[in-house]
This record gives C-alpha cells, sequence and structure tokens, in this order.
C-alpha cells in the first residue's frame, strides 16, 4: 500500500507493507520519498515497476514518475508534466493523468 503522510507541515510518500516482510513488520511504513512541497496521489503501474506522483507548490501541480527498484526505493524521478492531476496506469502500463495545460482539462 502506498499513501501520503503529513507532519509538521512535510509530506512524505511512504509504503506500507500489509503483510510480514521479514525485515519490517506488517503496518510499519517505508519511506519512499521525502518531499517539501504537498505530494499526492501516488500510484503504482501494474507491473509494480513504476510510480507516479503529484506535487503541488505555489497552487501549480507537476506530475512526476520514477523507477521502483527491487528494494523498493524510487530512482530517476522525472517531471512527465506540468498542471496535471489524477495519474492512472492502464493495464498495458501507460501512464494518464488530466492536464489544465491548454487551458481547460483534458485526459491525456
Amino acid at each position: 500500500l502506498v499513501c501520503v503522510s503529513v507532519s509538521e507541515g512535510s509530506s512524505s510518500l511512504v509504503a506500507v507493507s500489509l503483510t510480514d516482510q521479514g525485515d519490517a513488520a506488517p503496518g510499519a511504513p517505508k519511506t519512499l520519498l521525502k518531499g517539501g512541497n504537498a505530494l499526492a496521489a501516488p500510484r503504482i503501474s501494474p507491473d509494480l515497476r513504476r510510480m507516479a506522483w503529484v506535487e503541488v507548490a505555489g497552487g501549480a501541480s507537476k506530475l512526476f514518475s520514477a523507477t521502483v527498484t527491487d528494494a523498493g526505493a524510487l530512482e530517476e524521478p522525472t517531471m512527465v508534466a506540468e498542471s496535471a492531476a489524477h495519474p492512472m496506469w492502464s493495464a498495458l502500463g501507460i501512464l494518464h493523468y488530466t492536464s489544465e495545460a491548454a487551458g481547460r482539462w483534458n485526459v491525456m
């Protein structure tokens, strides 16, 4: 389970295991990304190898994507789009999202 954790005005993306993983008890959160900005909408790809999320700062949103390593860390975060929200992966592993970059909301 991947979710957003907010503490002391800062947000982080965390993974929470729902089963015993050997080195961590079920329910123990593992921080994937600490953000100075508001983080939202983490989504894991169907093959579990990519993750997308939204960062919001100053009213502007940016969509990011990164590779998930075998150890569960995020690697090579890349900005995918600005003025974007609602990321969702298709069954084929294509990242879709809504974007207001053209002046009105569109599905990309």
